[in-house]
């Protein structure tokens, strides 16, 4: 596996079992005659997964950063100057104002999928209003 991976554990959690010398000898069992909770592994993780951090980020929305054009939501990951100054800084780009859309997700970020006001009442990607607009 190749880095940066992510792995679904926290040390600290107290939810997964670790060896320890004093109680290795017990095991879970439902009908566990001594406390369930001296135990190791009662009511405990005994396995995690790591994944690359790549493969983890799917489904990406417009103005996310990215790596592949597979992580976008539109698969459509591109260099763009106007979102970085980084120019090797790459990002989810989603449609564009006024382009048709079916879902906000589709709209870059900043924009809505919205219902024109005019007939034939197609849905657009349309600035992002504030509450008060």
């Amino acid at each position: 596996m190749s880095p940066p991976a992510i792995c679904d554990f926290e040390l600290r959690s107290n939810k997964y079992s670790w060896v320890n010398e004093l109680t290795q000898n017990l095991s879970y069992d439902d009908n566990y005659a001594g406390a369930p909770s001296q135990s190791e592994l009662y009511k405990k993780r005994t396995t995690a997964e790591c994944r690359e951090k790549d493969w983890l980020e799917k489904d990406l929305l417009g103005g996310r950063t990215c790596n592949h054009s597979t992580q976008c939501f539109n698969g459509n990951c591109s260099k763009d100057v106007t979102r970085s100054n980084d120019t090797g800084t790459k990002f989810c780009q989603g449609r564009l104002l006024n382009e048709s859309c079916s879902t906000s997700a589709d709209c870059d970020s900043n924009l809505f999928c919205g219902r024109t006001k005019n007939h034939p009442y197609t849905y657009e990607c349309q600035i992002l209003k504030t509450s008060y607009e």
